[in-house]
């Protein structure tokens, strides 16, 4: 009875661990956006090639990662896609109008968290690069800051997720190393195989999520086939 007491309360710890490690995760970002080119606030004559970003490590690309908008709020980067450069990323343009830009950018740090920004140019004389421009990037960034449920729900779905794992991966040890005969007990196979497919099911809904986290979308899009596939392909995945 002592041994038990003793095994719950390790358990408990355990999971207590788990739960404070996949709530902290999504808050330990600390990927860093060192320089753009062109610089924020730029006054620039002719229309850049392209958009870059360098961050202070390697970062991956979620669904319009990089977005380049007029100052009418259209967008105007043709859709193109940004890609990596070590730790750089770079949206490539074909051909921009005079008059203030909004770059917004959202990508994922190397724990799967998403950070995000914004910033502004002008191409051409005349006028602020700001001015005319900044409630425009207010409002940009809250269209594509994501649906706030959805990070509390991935985070519900982690600690599921580890919590679950200690139950298989130390199940299966304890019965491994210091109870071979319990393979034969019908209670430990059933928790064992019930923590495997809890364990299977949230890592599947936590990719999904993930990805609808990452691209800043809701809950609604967490299954779309490539937002899975993307986000499957990550780190996280």
């Amino acid at each position: 009875m002592r041994t038990a007491r003793r095994s719950r309360k390790l358990l408990v710890a355990a999971l207590g661990v788990v739960a404070a490690v996949a709530m902290a995760a999504p808050a330990s970002a600390h990927v860093v956006l060192q320089s753009t080119e062109p610089a924020p606030s730029a006054q620039l004559r002719d229309a850049p090639k392209e958009v870059l970003l360098r961050f202070s490590e390697p970062v991956e690309l979620p669904d319009g990662a990089v977005r380049l908008y007029d100052s009418d709020g259209t967008r105007v980067d043709g859709g193109a896609r940004a890609v990596v450069r070590g730790e750089s990323v770079a949206l490539p343009l074909d051909r921009i109008g005079l008059g203030g830009h909004v770059v917004t950018w959202r990508v994922v740090s190397s724990d799967g968290h998403p950070i995000r920004g914004a910033f502004t140019f002008r191409v051409g004389t005349g006028g602020s690069a700001v001015g005319d421009t900044d409630a425009l990037t207010q409002r940009l960034l809250a269209a594509e800051g994501g649906d706030a449920r959805v990070g509390g729900l991935l985070a519900a779905v982690r600690i599921l997720t580890f919590g679950t794992l200690v139950v298989l991966v130390g199940g299966a040890a304890f019965l491994l190393t210091l109870w071979p005969g319990g393979w034969d007990d019908v209670r430990a196979r059933r928790t064992l195989w019930t923590a495997f497919g809890v364990v299977a099911v949230t890592a599947l809904i936590g990719t999904g999520l993930q990805g609808a986290y990452a691209a800043g979308l809701p809950i609604a899009d967490s299954f779309r086939s490539e937002l899975f596939v993307d986000a499957a392909g990550s780190r996280f995945g």
